[in-house]
């Protein structure tokens, strides 16, 4: 969606019911992705609602044609998932009545990488922090299956954890060796074995936003 104000009042809605769990944000941003291919390089978008004093947990929000799907990633890899009309909307929360639930497959393991610092990345005449995953995996790095990933981090929110959201490698590396560098994600480039670009995920835009998500489990 173009306009990100219109995104939020498209996220504000309240379904009724009651919640049993809650989840506050205070900060949304807006990523571009980009699929680098023979063909051509589409690219599409979504909105990531955070916690800045909460890491474990975040809302990754996408467009679909008339309706706006919402997944809610819990450590662990735990997610909640549920739609709402595009014309609905709420200005202070939103409900998830009976949402669908699973766990995300992590197909990547900690084991198969190793973290490589790198110098700081200048854009626009500021420094951010710049660090890879490399693959230690021949036989999946090969077979295509795991990827380097680059990437470069904007604290100037001076967050004390790296806002990811809980399924990511990037995430989980930090979880369990507290190596990556603190911030938002300012972009990250997936290379393949030749170091080709392969996808890239870039921020557009954050804004400072109080949200509260309902998830509501009473289900009949």
């Amino acid at each position: 969606m173009k306009n990100l104000k219109q995104m939020i009042m498209v996220l504000l809605i309240c379904f009724t019911g009651y919640g049993q769990q809650s989840y506050a944000f205070d900060y949304v941003m807006e990523y571009e992705i980009e699929h680098l291919t023979e063909k051509g390089s589409p690219k599409s978008s979504h909105y990531c609602f955070m916690s800045s004093t909460k890491s474990s947990y975040m809302m990754i929000v996408n467009e679909m044609g008339k309706e706006v799907g919402m997944t809610l990633v819990l450590a662990g890899g735990k997610y909640y998932y549920g739609t709402i009309a595009k014309d609905d909307f709420f200005v202070e929360a939103i409900s998830l009545k009976c949402p669908r639930s699973g766990t995300f497959a992590q197909t990547e393991k900690v084991r198969d990488f190793e973290l490589v610092p790198k110098n700081d990345t200048v854009i626009d005449k500021r420094s951010f922090s710049h660090v890879v995953l490399k693959p230690v995996n021949r036989r999946k790095t090969e077979n295509r299956e795991i990827f380097t990933k680059h990437y470069i981090m904007d604290n100037s929110l001076y967050l004390n954890f790296p806002s990811l959201p809980p399924d990511d490698i990037g995430y989980r590396f930090w979880e369990e060796k507290e190596k990556m560098p603190n911030g938002i994600l300012k972009e990250c480039n997936v290379t393949d074995e030749k170091g080709k670009v392969i996808t890239r995920t870039r921020l557009v835009q954050f804004i400072k936003l109080k949200k509260l998500i309902m998830v509501d489990k009473n289900c009949k």
